[in-house]
């Protein structure tokens, strides 16, 4: 991206706890060190989501890690209740559809 002049974002991927968690910090640090100039992400969503735990405080530690590695940029989501047609029930999941997923 860089010979072709051309902006990118790199996401090396925090993955969730159990899953992979602290080599993806150690990934996320790494990528910085060997590229101190490059613009990272952090997808905070396979730890907010995934963790039955305090949000407020993983996120504040997220943010923390950022602030350390110097990443500007943050992909958060949020599970949304939805009540399914009919008023029957609800699903857990975004509030959008993917890939023409129908409801």
């Amino acid at each position: 991206m860089r010979a072709k002049n051309r902006d990118f974002i790199v996401d090396p991927i925090l993955d969730p706890l159990h899953f992979g968690f602290t080599q993806s910090i150690v990934r996320y640090h790494e990528v910085r060190k060997n590229h101190p100039d490059i613009e990272m992400m952090l997808g905070v969503g396979n730890i907010t989501e995934l963790t039955h735990a305090d949000t407020i405080g993983m996120n504040a530690l997220l943010l923390g890690i950022c602030s350390e590695l110097n990443i500007n940029s943050i992909l958060a989501t949020e599970v949304q209740q939805t009540r399914l047609p009919g008023g029957q029930g609800s699903r857990s999941g975004p509030p959008y559809h993917v890939c023409g997923e129908r409801a």
